[in-house]
């Protein structure tokens, strides 16, 4: 009687951890099928370097919100918040944002738990204004699924 207890004990244990391999190995691939999606940002004529690149669906739930950040020449790759990285995006059309921020100190000073100070930041856009805002942004992109999806834009104005 106690080797059959056994035997379904150690039953137990293998179909728990079976189930719990699945799971973790089947948490590391994309949820959504996605096209790749690329392209570089300039900002007149220069490639823009550290920039944020925003993919939103133009008509909410006909596609999947997406982003990327450009690298040092300008060149971006999206992504979703459930795909791979660097895997693109759904088919769909697409309004387009891109914003670049760095923080700036505010002057002001803060206490943290622990007793000591620290200097206040906010975020300052670098960009114009019209760039980064999905109501005012002019840019669009539709994404096709199995064709090469490369959208390059170039932004105008001066870099705050």
């Amino acid at each position: 009687m106690k080797t059959s207890m056994c035997k379904m004990k150690v039953l137990t244990v293998f179909i728990a951890m079976s189930a719990m391999l699945f799971l973790i190995v089947g948490c590391g691939k994309s949820v959504l099928k996605t096209d790749l999606v690329r392209g570089t940002i300039t900002l007149n004529g220069r490639p823009l370097a550290e920039a944020s690149v925003a993919f939103s669906p133009a008509t909410p739930g006909a596609g999947n919100p997406a982003y990327a950040r450009t690298d040092a020449n300008g060149v971006y790759e999206l992504q979703t918040n459930l795909g791979a990285p660097g895997a693109g995006t759904t088919p769909g059309e697409y309004i387009v944002t891109v914003s670049k921020a760095i923080m700036v100190p505010t002057g002001k000073t803060s206490i943290q738990p622990d007793g000591t100070k620290s200097e206040e930041k906010e975020p300052k856009n670098l960009l114009p204004e019209k760039y980064g805002d999905k109501n005012k942004s002019e840019f669009r992109a539709t994404v096709v699924s199995g064709k090469e999806n490369v959208f390059n834009f170039d932004l105008e104005g001066p870099e705050n």
